[in-house]
């Protein structure tokens, strides 16, 4: 199991990271993205069965998952945020090249990372992908207002909730 850990600042805490490896300048770097109810430790097991002398890896609790930080409160958690947070994590350790493996959500926040980062990713590992969204071009701008539509209308509709009390009794409650 890794011993190592980093914390990487944000402006809304910290991001946690666990390490393996070696980090020499001629290491093959490798950043994990968990999926979505997980956290770094997806990778505790499949990490030692790897050469980790060549390899500096760093699995990555996603904020609001493991030990990293929640985003602020009216944050939304997308597909984009994932990357965003990923480029973060990148920046912060001076990467210009390196190899993404995701599970699940991780993998489609990798390859996402990798379509609009070309330059910077070596390779993309996936496992247990989901399909990432495939739709033309052309779709793009109308699914997209669609997503901001329904993300302010639960907004709305969860503001609408929380300005009512809902607290019962006991045997309203069993009632």
């Amino acid at each position: 199991m890794s011993d190592k850990e980093m914390r990487i600042a944000t402006t809304f805490g910290q991001i946690a990271v666990k390490v393996w490896g070696n980090d020499s300048k001629d290491s093959l770097r490798l950043l994990c993205i968990h999926g979505w109810q997980d956290n770094a430790g997806t990778f505790d097991r499949l990490l030692p069965l790897l050469d980790l002398d060549s390899m500096y890896v760093l699995c990555v609790d996603l904020p609001g998952h493991g030990f990293s930080s929640h985003l602020p409160t009216g944050a939304f958690y997308t597909d984009l945020t994932w990357v965003i947070e990923m480029k973060r994590i990148v920046d912060h350790l001076k990467w210009t090249k390196f190899t993404l493996l995701g599970h699940s959500m991780g993998a489609n926040a990798s390859l996402n990372f990798a379509l609009l980062y070309p330059d910077l990713v070596e390779r993309v590992i996936t496992i247990d992908t989901v399909k990432p969204a495939v739709f033309p071009v052309s779709e793009h701008a109308s699914r997209l207002s669609k997503d901001i539509d329904n993300l302010l209308a639960l907004e709305e509709r969860n503001k609408r909730i929380k300005d009512h009390e809902f607290v019962f009794s006991y045997d309203t409650a069993i009632g």
